[in-house]
């Protein structure tokens, strides 16, 4: 799921069908909360009202070329991109679960925060 004419735009990727609802909220609020000057930048946790916990990573060069032509395809071309990462589900199913390894990235390290 991603949005449209947000800046920037939020990409979830892998979201199960059941629970569209509940990330679409969640990409809404991310949008009126930028829009009313509370950016979201790489490594801000953000945490859901049902207990979802994403770490947001600001998308460049192949990964943002990747983004735009693959799954955020009616995105404008120089949009920009921040990704949320699911990293800790605390109350969706066992079914949709975080990965193991986020890639070396420390979601909840160094100025890490809270939105």
């Amino acid at each position: 799921m991603y949005t449209i004419g947000a800046d920037p735009e939020f990409l979830v990727e892998d979201v199960p069908r059941e629970h569209v609802r509940t990330f679409a909220a969640m990409l809404n609020y991310l949008v009126e909360r930028v829009r009313s000057g509370n950016p979201v930048a790489t490594g801000h946790t953000v945490q859901s009202l049902e207990g979802l916990r994403f770490v947001a990573e600001q998308l460049s060069g192949g990964a943002l070329r990747d983004a735009l032509d693959n799954r955020c395809t009616r995105c404008q071309r120089g949009a920009s991109i921040v990704l949320l990462r699911l990293v800790v589900p605390l109350s969706l199913p066992a079914a949709v679960t975080a990965p193991a390894s986020t890639d070396g990235f420390e979601p909840f390290g160094g100025v890490a925060h809270r939105l």
